[in-house]
């Protein structure tokens, strides 16, 4: 499980953190990490309102700055869960160990005696 710093609230869409103190949109990658994402700002060629560009599943979707400045705090626990494979990383030393045990279980003989 994953835990956030203080300061940080979920939004909408599950991945995504907004910094109450920075007033920055977060997302949070696989290995967990906090990656801050760039806002975008209207100009007299567009005609979006200020906010953030997110995909959610495979969606392009935005995060205006409205709903995002009205996020409060919550007392909450927010469970992360990452993908079984990501939990726990092998060392090289024991991808090592795994590759020669079983190298010498195959019962294969050193060309060098």
């Amino acid at each position: 499980m994953v835990t956030l710093p203080k300061g940080f609230v979920r939004t909408k869409f599950e991945g995504y953190f907004w910094h109450l103190v920075e007033q920055k949109l977060y997302s949070l990658k696989l290995g967990g990490v906090l990656m801050v994402l760039k806002h975008q700002m209207p100009n007299q060629f567009n005609n979006m309102r200020g906010g953030y560009q997110v995909y959610i599943n495979g969606r392009r979707t935005r995060l205006l700055d409205d709903y995002l400045t009205n996020l409060v705090l919550e007392d909450s626990e927010i469970p992360i869960k990452l993908r079984p494979g990501l939990q726990k990383e092998k060392s090289s030393d024991q991808q090592f160990k795994n590759t020669f045990s079983s190298w010498r279980a195959s019962g294969a003989r050193s060309a060098v005696p």
